[in-house]
């Protein structure tokens, strides 16, 4: 019963979804220039390539989606479990840190988590067009 609101949900905002993601894509693309401005400290070396990893795969997913076709049920799944992951450090950072940016933090933490569960519920914008044939 869950599961099939939760689908229902992503189904009528899917292209909230896709429009979002694509500005949080174009707003990490302008904002990497700062990435590797810091150093070589390993622990950074690591997060930024694992971001640019995260930011590959959303664009393959989001390219694939707007072409109709499918997406690698993987790469979404990757996708999705990075979110929540991205979303767990933005706590941790903002909890351990002096934030004056609380309740931005807060709403990107539910922007994140919401949309990696948008890509673990495995969504095609195809499923989308069969369920509203099906549900004429």
């Amino acid at each position: 019963m869950e599961n099939n609101i939760m689908k229902h949900f992503f189904h009528r905002t899917y292209y909230f979804w896709l429009i979002t993601r694509i500005i949080f894509i174009a707003g990490a693309i302008l904002d990497s220039g700062r990435m590797f401005d810091k150093g070589l400290d390993t622990l950074d070396v690591f997060i930024n390539c694992s971001i640019i990893i995260y930011l590959v795969l959303m664009i393959y997913n989001t390219i694939n989606e707007f072409r109709n076709a499918l997406s690698s049920a993987v790469t979404k799944y990757i996708v999705g479990v990075l979110s929540l992951v991205l979303a767990v450090a933005i706590i941790v950072v903002v909890a351990t840190h002096d934030s004056r940016l609380m309740v931005l933090a807060t709403c990107f933490v539910i922007w994140i988590v919401l949309l990696g569960i948008f890509d673990l519920s495995i969504l095609n914008r195809s499923d989308e067009t069969k369920e509203k044939i099906e549900g004429e």
